[in-house]
């Protein structure tokens, strides 16, 4: 079961940063190629596709495509039409930046990143080139001090507090375990992960009354056994295990006969299906992750359009897709 959404009115407002983003696209639509009347805007993407995030991201990639097809199809802007070129960062930092050149080399006027990572460190080119990039994942890093980097969602850093928030007043029953419960992270060290362990910090710090800190675990990026970070945390109730990293570490946390509810902002519905292959329902039973898109069973025109696109363009894969998690519907909901 997943905790969504967040009832945070942060949640349910327009960031400025998109507020600012709708004014740069008058300036692309002028910016792009014309011909015969129509001017062609080109998106550039830096995701990964090939790398240990890509069971999560290529559904977004894909949205991204679709929804480019559906808009050029349908004529839903007059006079302009869109084309994507994608650079695969197969999940490597350093080719974020050799991405940056490629996809402006062939005619990006904006760059759209999914990985928090990536617009972090493009942030700088970016602001000296005075280049849009639009991050559908946000840290506080990549918007401190304001520049070109917008954000298409609310940061990990905010949605972490929120949650921390309703989980004193929600979930955990203060009366009934007679303690405050114990709570700690682990995952891969990347700009994510730290912006979280920033806001858990600072928030039981604030609140110990509703919390014990027991410590933040992260390893270095790639890392593949969690043997000392599941004996550090053993004794949790809540465990904060971010992103591609939560299957393994669940899954040897749990064959150890540890138990506890473990969490995940913003990321762990977009691996739903990797997480159920891994463990399987019954071991994910109780995760929880705040999320900002609707689910695929619920009634929206969003959901409906996702689901309209996704089997008009990719009828072989669709099932596997909505199987996969959130990641085709959440990228609609953004894009």
């Amino acid at each position: 079961s997943y905790f969504y959404p967040l009832s945070d009115p942060e949640t349910r407002i327009l960031p400025p940063p998109l507020v600012s983003f709708v004014s740069v696209l008058g300036i692309l639509a002028e910016a792009g190629e014309e011909e015969e009347g129509v001017v062609t805007i080109t998106i550039g993407e830096i995701t990964d596709l090939t790398g240990p995030a890509s069971p999560a991201i290529v559904p977004l990639h894909w949205a991204l495509a679709d929804m480019v097809s559906h808009y050029n199809e349908k004529g839903l802007i007059p006079g302009v039409k869109f084309k994507v070129v994608s650079w695969d960062n197969k999940y490597d930092p350093s080719r974020d930046p050799l991405g940056y050149d490629w996809v402006r080399d062939r005619g990006a006027k904006l760059i759209i990143c999914v990985i928090p990572q990536t617009a972090v460190i493009l942030k700088s080119f970016a602001d000296r080139d005075k280049f849009a990039i639009a991050a559908l994942s946000t840290n506080q890093e990549m918007l401190d001090p304001p520049g070109w980097v917008f954000a298409f969602s609310n940061s990990h850093y905010s949605l972490m507090k929120t949650f921390l928030k309703w989980v004193a007043e929600e979930d955990w029953d203060y009366t009934a375990e007679g303690r405050v419960p114990k709570i700690g992270l682990t995952g891969w060290s990347e700009p994510a992960i730290l912006q979280d362990h920033k806001a858990l910090t600072e928030y039981a710090q604030d609140h110990p009354e509703q919390f014990e800190y027991v410590g933040d675990f992260i390893a270095p990026f790639g890392q593949i056994g969690w043997s000392g970070e599941v004996e550090n945390l053993k004794d949790c109730d809540y465990i904060e295990a971010k992103g591609f990293p939560m299957g393994p570490f669940m899954k040897e946390f749990q064959m150890r006969g540890y138990s506890a509810k473990f969490f995940d902002i913003g990321t762990a519905s977009s691996y739903r299906g990797f997480l159920v292959d891994q463990l399987g329902y019954e071991a994910l039973d109780g995760t929880l992750t705040p999320n900002m898109s609707l689910m695929w069973n619920e009634e929206s025109e969003i959901v409906d359009l996702a689901k309209e696109l996704l089997y008009k363009y990719h009828p072989g894969d669709a099932d596997e897709a909505i199987y996969a998690g959130l990641a085709y519907v959440g990228g609609m909901h953004q894009l």
